[in-house]
């Protein structure tokens, strides 16, 4: 998925399931089932490369890592997926990812965890093709998410630490009252690379009847927003291009799980806007499932150099 900062405008989105093949089923039936009975993880890290070369046999130029704190099992509680980005380096682009340079996710390739199959661990990507991208959406286009809510938003002149938001009612049915979420994040840490919530703002809209819409504002105690109208045209000539044209709306789409239930999908939404995020937010229905959400302006994580396993050395 398409990462918010100006200077590297590329993640790749990794998803991590904590399944099992199901053995009551020969291929090509067999599939991954998180719903088999599986056992909680511990931590266990990811490592992501990429090649110098479309192969692996080019060699890495580039890893990066993510630790994991657990996934959940079954039956039992907690998540048994998690999804997380990775960023790419600099010295490519996102039309080169994948292509011109292949590469490699590797989930808990230390052996941390103890498994039934140890060797399904590994995402092999040496296809000399870009992988699928996030859909895009410009203002105007027909949107390939049906329940688009967030339609809009605009700055309060005058004020960094305010925000409208328009919010529309695409059902059959007038909508309850809705409580929307403002989360405004802190800085990323290696323990939090997309950072932790610094503030967080709720505001209720009315009842809204199909197809009307509503606008709500945010007021945050901290600046989290530059209104452009109150900057000079040199200060505005300043910004990095497109910094306040991108955000990403999330919505669930099918998993391809048995009974896992969805997965979030991304949407990366271009439309110039009146303002730019002086820090990273985002914005949810609480009543609602994930798909309701939009956030602006992401950290980049903060990544670690690789572990390093250490060297077992005999009779010591």
């Amino acid at each position: 998925m398409p990462c918010y900062d100006p200077a590297q405008p590329w993640f790749a989105h990794v998803t991590v399931i904590n399944a099992n093949y199901r053995t009551d089923l020969s291929p090509p039936d067999a599939f991954l089932d998180p719903k088999s009975p599986t056992g909680e993880t511990g931590l266990f890290y990811v490592r992501f490369e990429v090649f110098a070369g479309p192969t692996q046999a080019d060699g890495p130029m580039y890893a990066v890592g993510h630790d994991i704190d657990k996934l959940g099992g079954y039956p039992g509680s907690g998540d048994c997926m998690i999804g997380f980005s990775m960023q790419l380096p600099k010295n490519i682009t996102k039309d080169q990812f994948g292509s011109k340079h292949g590469f490699r996710i590797t989930a808990d390739g230390y052996g941390d965890v103890i498994e039934s199959n140890e060797n399904d661990n590994v995402v092999l990507w040496e296809k000399a093709q870009v992988p699928p991208l996030a859909p895009k959406w410009k203002e105007g286009d027909p949107s390939p998410f049906s329940n688009l809510k967030f339609i809009d938003f605009k700055a309060v002149p005058g004020s960094k630490r305010q925000l409208d938001v328009l919010v529309k009612n695409q059902g059959t049915e007038q909508s309850l009252q809705l409580e929307l979420r403002l989360t405004v994040m802190g800085p990323p840490s290696p323990a939090s690379p997309l950072g932790t919530a610094a503030e967080t703002v709720s505001v209720n809209s009315t009842a809204i009847p199909p197809g009307g819409q509503t606008w709500v504002r945010f007021s945050a105690r901290s600046a989290f927003v530059q209104p452009l109208a109150d900057l000079s045209l040199r200060e505005r000539r300043g910004l990095a291009q497109g910094a306040n044209r991108r955000f990403r709306q999330v919505q669930s789409g099918a998993s391809g799980f048995a009974d896992i239930g969805p997965l979030s999908r991304y949407l990366v939404v271009e439309k110039n806007f009146d303002f730019v995020p002086l820090k990273p937010f985002f914005i949810a229905l609480m009543n609602s499932e994930r798909s309701e959400k939009v956030a602006f302006g992401e950290h980049k994580p903060v990544t670690k150099p690789p572990r390093k396993r250490p060297i077992a050395i005999p009779h010591k």
